[in-house]
This record gives C-alpha cells, sequence and structure tokens, in this order.
C-alpha cells in the first residue's frame, strides 16, 4: 500500500518499528550510464579548480564552474561538437547556441552531480562496511557499470544514519545513495521507496492488518483508505534480490 503521507512526529516512531521488525536494509547507488566520461570532466575540473572553491551541487557553484570551464577545449573537444554541436535540425544561429550552451552546462552539472554521489557513496560504504552484507551491481551489456546495491544488517549504527536523515526521500542522488528498501524477518520486501519521485510504499501480507492499523495510529496515512494486502506475485524476496 503507497503512503501518502507521513508526519516529522511519526517518522522516528516509523523507524523504531522497522527496527523492530526487519533485517536488512537495501540502498541503491545511481549511475548514469557515463561514468567515465563523467570522472574525465571532473579530473580536468580538479587540475585547475578555483581557490577556496569546494565542489558542491549547490546552483552558485555550478554556475561557477560551468563559466569557466564551459569553452574548455579538453572537455569541448572536437569529437564533442562533432557529436552535440551540429546543427542538423537547421535552427537558427540565436537558438542553436543557446541549445548548445544548455547542454555544455548540463553536461558540467551531471559530472559535478556524479562526483560528488561517488563520494558520498565510499564514504558511507567506508564508514559502515562493518555491517554491509552484500553488494550487487548491474551491468549494461555495453557501456559502463549500471546500477549498485548495498545489503546492510539493521546496526545500531545503521539506524543512527537512517534517523538522521529524518525522512524516508531524504536519501537521494547526488547526496547519497537511494531508493531505500526493507526487508522483514522473514526475508520478504517490507517497504520500498523511489526517492526522486517521493513514493514509498509498504508490502503488507494477508496477516498484517493489525500492523497497518498500528502504522495509522503513529500517524501513517496511506492512499488506500482499507487494509489492502499486496498481491503475492508482487511479493519478492531478498534471496531473490540478491541473486538479481
Amino acid at each position: 500500500m503507497q503512503i501518502k503521507r507521513m508526519s516529522k512526529e511519526a517518522y522516528p516512531k516509523f523507524i523504531d518499528y522497522v527496527f523492530q521488525t526487519c533485517d536488512v536494509v537495501e540502498l541503491k547507488k545511481y549511475s548514469s550510464g557515463h561514468n567515465h566520461q563523467n570522472q574525465r570532466i571532473v579530473n580536468i575540473m580538479l587540475s585547475d579548480l578555483p581557490k577556496n572553491l569546494n565542489i558542491s551541487c549547490k546552483k552558485k557553484c555550478i554556475d561557477l564552474l560551468y563559466i569557466k570551464f564551459k569553452n574548455n577545449p579538453f572537455i569541448f573537444d572536437q569529437d564533442y561538437k562533432k557529436s552535440y554541436e551540429t546543427n542538423d535540425m537547421g535552427l537558427d544561429s540565436k537558438t542553436f547556441q543557446k541549445l548548445a550552451q544548455k547542454r555544455r552546462k548540463s553536461l558540467i552539472k551531471g559530472s559535478i552531480y556524479n562526483y560528488i554521489h561517488n563520494k558520498e557513496t565510499n564514504n558511507f560504504l567506508l564508514k559502515n562496511k562493518s555491517d554491509l552484507i552484500y553488494a550487487r551491481e548491474d551491468i549494461h551489456k555495453i557501456g559502463d557499470m549500471g546500477n549498485s546495491y548495498y545489503f546492510f544488517k539493521l546496526s545500531k549504527n545503521i539506524k543512527q544514519e537512517i534517523q538522521n536523515k529524518n525522512s524516508i526521500f531524504a536519501w537521494r542522488f547526488p547526496i547519497s545513495l537511494e531508493d531505500i528498501c526493507f526487508f522483514n524477518k522473514n526475508g520478504l520486501c517490507w517497504l520500498w521507496s523511489t526517492s526522486h519521485e517521493e513514493m514509498y510504499e509498504i508490502c503488507f501480507q494477508e496477516s498484517e492488518e493489525k500492523e497497518y492499523e498500528y502504522l495509522k495510529s503513529i500517524g501513517i496515512k496511506f492512499v488506500e483508505e482499507e487494509f489492502t494486502p499486496t498481491p503475492k506475485e508482487y511479493l519478492y524476496s531478498l534471496e531473490d534480490d540478491l541473486k538479481y
């Protein structure tokens, strides 16, 4: 059942309940599919970074880096221009230039976001390596690695990490791992989320109506007004997820 709203007051109670009923949490590292290109661009920027500027995903930082590197011949080389700056659509010069500038800024922004995401992911994994159970990478047949998935036991340290976020949706690219998912003690997915769409759903089984009522009592509002268990064909297990 999809959760419509969870109050700030309900969140810590909800997390306490999760840690009573679940064993494993899954977090995803997002991949744009252009990891090598993004890293090359960031390396170029890092080699000539303005003084006293720490790379962040703040608009001011991205604007400053775009102004400095928008005409960099190593980032926007002949291969780039041939692929992305050929006016095949016959646009007028002004419109084409605006489109070219928008693409260049988007490329710089995407590279910065991926740099931050990789850095934050590595810091989180290093900090919580003792609680890491398993890591799974989805590999594209062509191109870079796909998304990576990390499974952690629900320890006191992980609980603190989750409570510090203050929201399920705070697990979001580029500032952290994202799309948090919990597996219950029976090894079934109990909650899944899609952070950027601000969507999360609890997978109730037929015997869990009391659980549904309890969660409502602590301040959680569901999209559906009445208890509706998840169809069995939509339930998936931790064992299946690890094998994927």
